[in-house]
């Protein structure tokens, strides 16, 4: 309906007061009403006006309601935002002020040295936030904003619940990301692996939620779905707006081929399979060669089969790619220092420091770097800010655990252990804390340790060494065969393991079974490179076997292998110095040692 003055002066009311209706020179008004034309004067346009914004105003009142409500907010926002700037001012005036008072200089070295705390401003704009579920997005923003302040603050219970009251309309992708996150921190892993599938449902291609579900305990098939109903949400978008594009036209099923495959890898991962893990990681990392993130995901995949001159190979290719990195270094350092490259090391560290020394990475590097310089103390000093930094770095925990066993503290090794596989279910960090535990003399403790590996991976070759190496700590008869049986399974599922390798042996060693031993031996010399870095130790083992047998001839060849191949090796030159004292003291004859001296090829 549209109304049109035609024409007619200004209209203006007569001086006969209020109840006079008439207008002089009233105007025609035009109203045009589908296809007739009506004529009304323009008191019945205003009568009709006034009719239709009583009605509208009966229509808005929930529309106020909620602006009223928003505009609560705003003020309240406001109100912290000037807090927070006014606590701003107040710093700086102090801070001029302590430069021009000489006797704050001491007090101001101090103060820099020491890192940055939240302060009251966070409480404070706590105090101004709302109580009530949020309406909109912006409302929805500043419970975010409230959640970060008590995350800040180290009140993670409280972050939590400010970002549960946000109804799932308002919840974005960062929202899910944050609450999983916080779930997390607070042991709801449940809870956290929910969130995380709905992240994966508004974006399917987010890696860090991948990874993290594949730690929360979410089944695998729950994750694909997600992925697929996030995949399929997307491309109806993109098909929504162009229609035409030839991007639509292949199946969802090879958009989804890269994602299947690095869930598959890291779930494989979970379930201890490294060898499955790293299969996928390879076939990605064909079809996206020179891909970091897939690189570093192999080197530590690598690292955890024992793979350790590869993964140093493939270390120093991502470093080439970009030497920036700083994600999984600290495995990176940890093979230099396994090698006891001082060089390498040193090198790495100078990069890191240089690119950022607020990662736990390049703490636990320095760490590494203070220990080959004999420094035990500054080590775990390093490793204190590398948990500082980051309390969930399980790598750091693990570490720490490492040193302490090192040093003889079996107690602070349990603890430190236990909180690393704790946050990261690995078998490095089972395997450490069932050492810690038999150093404390806690037999029992460590078989519950390894019997929970078995259950989780039952067909896993370190798993089941992880258990006969336990029992076979153990004086019972009973617990000896038993350790046997799973040594025996774990060389038949992996040759080369030489954990269970050696304590299969030691198993045998202890029945007088000699001739047992060389038959293990032999063949783990066989499954293992030539140029294995194990090898030595197993010349070693070999010419004890053959000390014990009294086969003087050959235990001499297999020392005089062991020296050749590594001269440093402490074990062999005193079994050799051992040897020769035995022979000389039974007969006196040193021929043989001279006609195996005269063959050894050195």
């Amino acid at each position: 309906m549209r109304a049109t003055v035609s024409n007619g002066s200004t209209p203006t009311r007569c001086n006969e007061g209020p109840s006079n209706k008439a207008l002089k020179k009233q105007p025609k008004v035009h109203v045009a009403d589908g296809s007739e034309d009506v004529e009304m004067t323009l008191v019945d346009v205003t009568d009709s006006f006034e009719d239709s914004q009583d009605q509208r105003r009966e229509n808005v009142q929930p529309v106020n309601e909620y602006r009223h409500r928003y505009n609560t907010r705003q003020r309240k926002k406001k109100q912290a935002d000037g807090i927070m700037e006014d606590n701003q001012n107040t710093n700086s005036m102090d801070q001029q002020h302590q430069k021009s008072d000489p006797k704050m200089k001491k007090h101001q070295k101090k103060v820099r040295k020491q890192p940055n705390k939240p302060t009251e401003d966070h409480a404070k704009a706590i105090d101004t936030s709302i109580d009530f579920a949020p309406l909109s997005i912006a409302e929805a923003n500043l419970s975010v904003k409230e959640s970060r302040c008590h995350a800040k603050l180290g009140n993670f219970l409280e972050a939590t619940s400010s970002l549960e009251k946000i109804g799932n309309e308002f919840k974005l992708f960062e929202t899910y990301m944050e609450m999983g996150k916080l779930y997390t921190l607070v042991g709801r892993r449940t809870n956290a692996a929910r969130a995380y599938v709905e992240a994966l449902r508004k974006m399917p291609y987010c890696i860090e939620a991948l990874e993290a579900l594949a730690t929360t305990g979410c089944k695998e098939v729950d994750v694909m779905e997600a992925i697929e109903q996030g995949i399929r949400a997307r491309s109806g978008a993109y098909q929504y707006v162009f229609p035409e594009s030839e991007t639509n036209a292949g199946s969802q099923s090879d958009l989804l081929v890269p994602v299947k495959e690095l869930v598959k890898a890291h779930f494989s991962a979970r379930r201890y399979d490294q060898a499955t893990a790293l299969e996928y990681f390879k076939s990605l990392q064909s079809e996206f060669p020179n891909n970091p993130h897939l690189l570093l995901n192999i080197a530590n995949t690598q690292c955890k089969l024992g793979d350790f001159s590869t993964a140093e190979a493939t270390f120093q290719s991502v470093r080439r790619l970009d030497i920036h990195t700083i994600d999984y270094m600290d495995r990176y350092a940890f093979i230099l220092h396994k090698r006891m490259d001082k060089n390498k090391l040193n090198s790495l560290s100078n990069d890191l420091l240089k690119t950022s020394d607020r990662r736990p990475e390049t703490w636990v590097c320095l760490a590494f770097l203070s220990d080959l310089y004999g420094s035990k103390e500054k080590s775990l000093m390093y490793l204190d800010k590398a948990l500082s930094i980051d309390s969930r770095h399980s790598f750091a925990h693990r570490i720490k655990g490492i040193f302490h066993i090192s040093e003889n503290r079996p107690e602070y090794a349990v603890m430190s252990f236990f909180r690393a596989n704790e946050i990261s279910k690995d078998l490095e960090s089972y395997e450490g804390l069932v050492e810690a535990y038999l150093a404390s003399e806690k037999y029992k403790e460590a078989v519950v340790t390894a019997k929970n590996v078995i259950s989780a991976a039952p067909n896993n070759a370190r798993a089941l060494a992880l258990l006969g190496i336990t029992l076979s700590r153990s004086s019972s008869r009973e617990a000896q065969k038993r350790a046997k049986r799973a040594l025996t399974k774990a060389l038949a599922l992996d040759s080369t393991d030489l954990r269970s390798l050696l304590a299969l042996v030691n198993l045998h060693l202890k029945d007088e079974e000699c001739d047992s031993c060389v038959e293990l031996l032999s063949r783990g010399m066989e499954s293992l490179r030539t140029n294995d870095q194990d090898l030595p130790l197993l010349h070693t083992k070999l010419g004890n076997v053959y000390t014990m047998k009294e086969d003087y001839e050959n235990a001499l060849k297999h020392y005089h292998s062991a020296i050749s191949l590594n001269p440093h090796d402490s074990d062999a030159h005193q079994g050799l110095e051992e040897l020769e004292k035995l022979m000389r003291s039974l007969n006196g004859d040193t021929s043989v040692i001279a006609q195996v001296d005269n063959s050894a090829d050195f």
